[in-house]
């Protein structure tokens, strides 16, 4: 199964979270299943910790490359597809990051793995 972490699944799991839910872990660590960051994800990890509203283990630069290699996940590039997706949007989101993340697992047909049950709203698979 192809699964997309949203950025709070990303950072419990590299921060050894327990808020992260098993099942959400088991989906993740399962070899059998590809897993994938937005590049979005890895953008609001950026703005966030420049701000000091996210305090991660390492340096920037090493923190996500060292966790996306740990977990063996691809990262996902922001398409014109996906930002077209977003303009469709009718619902409301007040993070555009998650509002990417939402239009990639639509366009891409993957489950998303996250804590945040607006995102069926959005008519995309949730994983918990």
């Amino acid at each position: 199964m192809d699964v997309i972490l949203d950025t709070c699944a990303f950072l419990f799991l590299c921060l050894d979270d327990p808020k992260l839910s098993a099942k959400a872990k088991q989906v993740i660590i399962d070899p059998s299943n590809r897993c994938l960051l937005s590049i979005a994800s890895v953008w609001e990890i950026a703005i966030k910790t420049n701000a000091g509203k996210l305090e991660i283990d390492q340096p920037f630069d090493d923190f996500v490359p060292y966790h996306l290699t740990a977990y063996d996940l691809e990262l996902i590039p922001i398409e014109i597809e996906h930002l077209s997706r977003v303009a469709t949007f009718q619902q409301e989101h007040r993070d555009p990051f998650d509002r990417l993340i939402i239009a990639q697992g639509l366009v891409l047909s993957m489950p998303i793995v996250t804590k945040d049950s607006v995102f069926e709203g959005f008519g995309v698979k949730v994983i918990w």
